[in-house]
């Protein structure tokens, strides 16, 4: 009786430990388009999940004094989030909104101006696998129609989510490590970056390094996009621990037998 509990504990952990390294641990895509949020003002947050993995997203402007980063509002439209700055909308300006009223072509990650930032804070540590930014252009038949160019820089870290608020996206590398460039080339289609690295922190914006882009007619490009959705991947537990696991169980089985 001893031998066969022992026996079908080491076959149940078998198994365990081969549904850990398989299939089910497979590429997630958390879809980010028409989930519109009553949750408005700078510094709010979205909150997405697919396949088990939950993910809230944050925005970031770089509006603060001295250059610094400061909450933005994030939203979803059709094709995606995006980030609307201090500057843009709660705050006014040339081109905001004074009744803090950001609207969907003021959403969006651009390098016009203020340069932005979305912070994705994952439920649990995954393997990043590909980002699909759709680029936005308000009237992309008129005067200023130009296709947006796609660029990405990300930063992949771990953690509770950072307080950026006392800093600069040329921070960043310091923050999290070397960030990676994407070089995307312009168009009015959506593409898809493919990602690298774990973690459960992801911060992604446009090619910051080109911040002095201005729009100043027909013929201007700059980065200017919603994202459309993230695919990661969960990191299965080891089938080790998952052994271990089972050989604890069946010392404990082997000791209520005893008894």
């Amino acid at each position: 009786m001893e031998l066969l509990s022992i026996k079908k504990l080491s076959a149940t952990g078998m198994a365990i430990a081969a549904i850990s390294s398989s299939s089910a641990f497979g590429a997630v895509t958390i879809d980010l388009k028409d989930q519109w949020s009553s949750s408005l003002g700078l510094g709010n947050s979205l909150s997405f999940s697919a396949g088990g993995i939950g993910v809230t997203v944050y925005g970031f402007g770089e509006t603060g004094a001295n250059g610094w980063l400061e909450p933005s509002e994030v939203q979803s439209f059709l094709s995606g989030i995006g980030s609307c700055n201090a500057d843009e909308g709660p705050r006014g300006g040339p081109n905001g909104d004074p009744d803090n009223n950001c609207v969907s072509g003021q959403h969006e990650v651009d390098t016009i101006g203020a340069d932005e930032l979305i912070l994705f804070s994952f439920d649990q540590s995954v393997n990043l696998e590909s980002i699909t930014v759709d680029p936005f252009d308000q009237n992309p038949d008129g005067p200023d129609g130009d296709p947006n160019d796609r660029d990405i820089n990300y930063w992949v870290g771990n953690g509770a989510v950072p307080d950026l608020s006392s800093s600069a996206l040329s921070d960043l590398d310091t923050l999290f490590g070397a960030g990676t460039f994407i070089d995307g080339s312009e168009s009015f289609d959506p593409i898809t970056h493919l990602l690298s690295g774990s973690g459960n922190l992801l911060l992604v914006t446009g090619n910051y390094l080109s911040d002095n882009c201005v729009i100043t007619g027909p013929g201007e490009i700059c980065d200017s996009w919603k994202i459309a959705d993230v695919t990661v991947s969960a990191i299965p537990v080891p089938a080790a621990a998952w052994l271990f696991v089972s050989a604890i169980a069946g010392l404990a089985g082997i000791r209520k037998a005893k008894a």
